[in-house]
């Protein structure tokens, strides 16, 4: 099945439970002022350690997929707030201000989202290839 608990922690092999309320305590017991400290790898047994490149590609990856969907969500409440908008000036009861206001904020979430499948497409490459993502923003 898997190494006891105790020999686990002391050769740093957690189990993959484990392992995530541990970095959830660890990332929610860091002092003021200092970065929270890394959650611990999980490494099955015989499994080569990843290198602390390819982890660090890999969270880029996995923290700018979560930012697409949250750019993806943003587009969609723009388009209807859109929609919206254009509604109220039918109906004379916003401007064309408003509407021209809301067109360019989806243009910019539209960029951003377009930005952003950029980054994870290069992140994805830097993971496949080994190499640790550089923050550019």
């Amino acid at each position: 099945m898997g190494i006891p608990i105790s020999e686990a922690v002391k050769s740093k092999k957690l189990l993959s439970p484990f392992a995530f309320l541990l970095g959830l305590t660890a990332s929610s017991c860091a002092a003021p002022g200092q970065p929270a400290p890394t959650p611990p790898v999980v490494v099955p047994d015989g499994a080569p350690t990843p290198s602390p490149a390819s982890r660090e590609a890999a969270r880029a990856v996995d923290l700018l997929t979560k930012l697409l969907v949250i750019d993806r969500m943003a587009v969609e409440l723009s388009e209807g707030q859109l929609a919206h908008v254009r509604d109220l000036a039918k109906a004379g009861r916003r401007g064309e201000v408003d509407v021209i206001s809301a067109e360019l904020e989806l243009l910019k979430l539209r960029q951003q989202l377009l930005l952003r499948e950029k980054d994870l497409a290069d992140a994805q490459l830097a993971a496949a290839a080994g190499e640790p993502q550089a923050a550019r923003r």
